[in-house]
């Protein structure tokens, strides 16, 4: 017989037991939970599962135990079998509270979110050091030691997981050693950026670098100085508050003239970039980037998927046959029309590289300004980042009541404020990066040529040899022949 009552709650008995009706029925009220449960609740389980043992034998019991709580028959049986596995020598549970079974607490995405771009891009640097100038072998427990003091990298784990993500693989040799290099495509396209905006500095051309960011209206600093009896201090929002998307672009002169756009953020995804799209980022482009353009300008933008729409996309191994054969016919290509789709993908798929337009590049082509985009995994490449880090410490000294109205104005009086002296000074760091990128390509070739002498040559598939939508996964504009 179950007791009478359990708990309360809300002045409301969770569980009334008639032993006239061996089924749980509507005088039964099931224990309201959502996912997981409390200590108590686990109890509570455990205590209706010994006391249907007892009244009704080993008949559907966990069946029945379920339905009486609202809990599913797994998740009664992982709550019987953490109690017997704390009994104790007289068969009673030692156990005094009960946590969500089987459910492993995984820190790693919450690790992965404290690593922001710039230490990704220190931890990309630590490891090409590790090869030009140190001459060793780079492993994740090296990389770990090092970098362990300056940012919160968890465990070697989540670390491996962060350089897997920043383009970075292991490759196994003929004498089973891993080596940790850069895929080859990546490292591909910023040689052919550096090489380009490199080109493009010596021909005395102004470059122009855009981007988007966001602002919380809880921004604040952590600490500021106060008197001992001041009771008019800063207080720290619990929640994060609304957002204010902000996009804007500029150079070594400053920021392009009335080009800033902001606008309250209305998506609460923890992306921001889900708050712009196509249309509003092509908008932006058009009625105020272009028309404050200097002539001949080139025009530095990131991997977002707004910034690489494809006003000619290639099929894809799903697409009808139709339309790749009118693909193929289109752009010139030859094929046999006798051929079936896997033969015509396997032509679209090795030609489709060369006939990539991206619909932004043609708006601005048109006014005479080029467009390159930025490697993937290289944020450190554009200096906009490091002055939107200078505009958000300034919002959050100046934030004191958390008005998405008032950090708007912090954000427009801030950036008017900044002229080529800040501009000048981040974008002459960049410049100092690519030519130091532009030679450690040379050391590197050197280095891994020591390697493959050493250790053997690379004994894995290449798997960075693109197939199916690779490349155009990445945003990133093709390598023209």
């Amino acid at each position: 017989m179950l007791r009478d009552a359990y708990l309360e709650k809300n002045g409301k008995i969770y569980y009334q037991f008639d032993s006239q009706q061996p089924n749980p029925d509507e005088n039964m009220t099931p224990l309201e939970h959502e996912r997981g449960f409390l200590s108590t609740e686990g109890l509570v389980v455990r205590d209706i599962f010994k006391d249907y043992f007892v009244n009704e034998g080993a008949v559907q019991l966990y069946t029945m135990t379920g339905e009486a709580t609202g809990y599913s028959t797994m998740s009664v049986r992982r709550i019987v079998y953490e109690g017997k596995k704390n009994m104790d020598l007289t068969g009673n549970s030692t156990l005094a509270t009960f946590i969500t079974p089987d459910k492993k607490r995984n820190n790693v995405t919450k690790i992965k979110a404290l690593v922001d771009d710039f230490d990704r891009c220190a931890l990309k640097r630590t490891i090409t050091n590790m090869y030009t100038v140190e001459k060793i072998v780079p492993i994740v427990k090296l990389i770990f030691e090092k970098q362990k003091n300056f940012m919160n990298l968890g465990s070697t784990r989540t670390l491996n997981r962060i350089i897997s993500e920043m383009g970075f693989k292991f490759r196994k040799t003929e004498t089973n050693r891993k080596l940790l290099i850069e895929k080859h495509n990546i490292r591909l396209k910023r040689i052919e950026y550096l090489k380009k905006i490199l080109e493009f500095r010596r021909q005395g051309r102004k470059i122009v670098y855009t981007d988007e960011s966001y602002v919380l209206s809880s921004h604040v600093v952590n600490k500021s100085w106060s008197s001992v009896d001041d009771n008019n201090t800063v207080k720290q929002s619990l929640c994060k508050g609304k957002r204010l998307i902000i996009v804007h672009a500029g150079g070594e002169e400053g920021f392009v003239p009335n080009a800033l756009l902001t606008w309250e953020a209305q998506s609460s995804s923890g992306d921001y970039h889900d708050n712009m799209n196509k249309d509003n980022y092509y908008k932006w482009v058009t009625e105020k980037l272009v028309p404050n353009l200097s002539k001949n300008s080139v025009v530095v933008l990131d991997n977002a998927t707004y910034h690489c729409h494809q006003s000619n996309r290639a099929p894809n191994s799903n697409s009808l046959k139709k339309d790749m054969i009118n693909w193929l016919t289109e752009n010139n290509i030859s094929f046999n029309s006798t051929m079936f789709k896997p033969q015509l993908y396997d032509i679209i798929r090795k030609h489709k590289q060369v006939f990539i337009k991206y619909s932004l590049d043609g708006i601005l082509s048109k006014e005479g300004h080029d467009i390159i985009r930025l490697p993937p995994y290289h944020p450190d490449l554009n200096p906009i980042e490091m002055i939107w880090s200078q505009v958000k410490q300034y919002i959050a000294k100046q934030n004191h009541n958390g008005s998405i109205k008032k950090i708007a104005e912090l954000c427009k009086q801030k950036m008017e404020s900044m002229g080529n002296s800040e501009w000048g000074a981040v974008c002459a760091n960049v410049k100092k990066l690519e030519t130091e990128m532009w030679k450690n390509e040379s050391y590197m070739d050197i280095e891994m040529d020591k390697l493959i002498v050493t250790y053997g040559e690379d004994t894995t598939d290449d798997s960075d040899t693109s197939t199916e939508d690779e490349d155009d996964d990445l945003g990133v504009a093709p390598l023209q022949p």
